[in-house]
Order: structure tokens, then C-alpha cells, then sequence
């Protein structure tokens, strides 16, 4: 198997600067099975939407579109490919059982990108905390995107509180997160073209 072409940068690809246009799209977040729910309920479990500890900066996703559903099963294994990617970059495909493998354990669920940017939070740790959603295109994946918190437009990452505060904020901002979180993909609005190519 070879690495999508169509996940890779391109160059005539630019970087999207807002995402207000794409309000109507739809993010997806891999899991690392397709048990996704709260035993016995139909409720996903918070768990499963995993925030990495070590940074305490994002929400890694992927816009839908040219990304597919199926591409959530692609799990890259070569962490130089995760870099950001710049305007200009010559990128070259991962090679399977080198840089990537398949996953077909992993589940998913998604995002509105609109229903992320108009969540109404109340005070957290004495913060008035916002998310919004960034695009953070790596050398594997054109189509990443950042779920970011700010509060007063710095990210908690951030903060000048500690980093167990910082953990404390996004474990409460899990549950907001959880809250509108859906996993039926029917009728999911895509990209337009003109929003990630040059003139």
C-alpha cells in the first residue's frame, strides 16, 4: 500500500488563516478502538477523548472532505512527519511499516467546527475561557486541524499557572467538548477549494 496523495501538501495548497468560512464543516478526532461509549449508555466516554498531557496545548482533528473517514485508520509511526508544514515545503509520502501502519482498531467521532467556535462556557478556575479551531497542516496531512482554548487570546498552554491548573482546565473542558461531540457522519458539509488553494 502506498501513503494517499491525497493527504499530502501540495504546492499550490496555501494555509487556511480562518476558519470562519468553514463554520459548517465537520472535524473528525480518531480513538484508539471503536469503543467509544460509557458502559451501558450511549453517552461517549470523556476518557476517550484524549488530551496529551506532555503539551497541554490542542485537540489534534481533521477536517472532512478530502480527508475521508477512512484515513482515521492510517496511523503515522514517524514522528518527523508530524511537523509543521510551510508554504513552500517539498514533502515526500511516508512508506508503510517504515513511516506509517494500519490501524483498523481505531474508532472516531466528530465535531462541528461551528458548534467548537459558539460553545458558552461558564468560568473555569476563575477563567473565561473560548475555543477555536486552527490550521496546523503537518508534512503527512494537509488537512490537520488544532482545537485550541484561549482565554483573553492566550492559550491555556500558556497560562501562568501551573501545569497540574493547566490539566485541571482541560479535563474541564473535556466535558464541554464530549457534550457535542456526535458520531452519525451523514450529510457532513466539505471544504470549498478556493479556501486552501493559491490564486
Amino acid at each position: 500500500m502506498t501513503y494517499p496523495e491525497h493527504l499530502l501538501p501540495q504546492s499550490n495548497y496555501k494555509i487556511i488563516s480562518s476558519t470562519d468560512e468553514l463554520c459548517l464543516c465537520t472535524l473528525v478526532r480518531h480513538t484508539s478502538s471503536k469503543d467509544l461509549y460509557l458502559l451501558g449508555t450511549e453517552m461517549i466516554d470523556p476518557d476517550k477523548l484524549q488530551i496529551q498531557s506532555n503539551h497541554l496545548k490542542d485537540l489534534s482533528t481533521n477536517i472532512l472532505g478530502i480527508f475521508e473517514l477512512n484515513d482515521i485508520y492510517i496511523s503515522v509511526t514517524n514522528s518527523s512527519f508530524f511537523e509543521l508544514w510551510s508554504l513552500g515545503d517539498i514533502t515526500e509520502a511516508p512508506l508503510i511499516n517504515k513511516d506509517f501502519i494500519l490501524n483498523n482498531d481505531r474508532g472516531y467521532f466528530l465535531f462541528s467546527i461551528n458548534d467548537i467556535k459558539n460553545l458558552k462556557l461558564p468560568l473555569i478556575q476563575n477563567y473565561t475561557i473560548v475555543f477555536d479551531v486552527i490550521h496546523t497542516p503537518t508534512k503527512c496531512n494537509f488537512w490537520h486541524f488544532s482545537i485550541r482554548a484561549f482565554s483573553d487570546n492566550i492559550e491555556i498552554s500558556e497560562l501562568p499557572v501551573s501545569n497540574k491548573q493547566k490539566r485541571m482546565i482541560w479535563k474541564s473542558l473535556k466535558d464541554f467538548l464530549v457534550a457535542i461531540a456526535f458520531t452519525n457522519s451523514t450529510g457532513f458539509h466539505i471544504l470549498k477549494r478556493d479556501s486552501y488553494t493559491q490564486n
